[in-house]
């Protein structure tokens, strides 16, 4: 649902609903309706959501739980990828081989 993804967004970015509501220059208790699903931003609103968290729109509104996801790239284009059981598996080792790299970086700084 839209509101689950707007505070997933907003908690994953460690802001308050007021602070949203002061960068899309609308109400905290319009956040807070949006998050309940009382109520839906308009339009303008909801690209305004997508800028400030850099997503789709469509990430934003569609219910799909299928396996995709979504590039942006830096010519502000996105591409929509199908997600294969290989392919989840081989970010998943891209995934562990970034972070222990991380940490081997973080060890070598030390």
């Amino acid at each position: 649902m839209l509101g689950n993804k707007i505070k997933y967004l907003r908690k994953n970015k460690n802001i308050t609903q007021s602070q949203l509501a002061k960068v899309l220059g609308v109400s905290t208790g319009a956040v807070g309706l949006w998050e309940l699903d009382k109520r839906k931003p308009d339009a303008e609103v909801l690209i305004e959501i997508a800028k400030f968290f850099n997503v789709t729109v469509d990430y934003l509104i569609n219910n799909d739980k299928d396996n995709t996801v979504t590039i942006i790239g830096k010519n502000g284009y996105y591409q929509k990828y199908v997600l294969t059981e290989d392919k989840i598996k081989a970010l998943e080792v891209l995934a562990e081989t970034l972070s222990e790299k991380n940490v081997n970086d973080n060890r070598q700084n030390k």
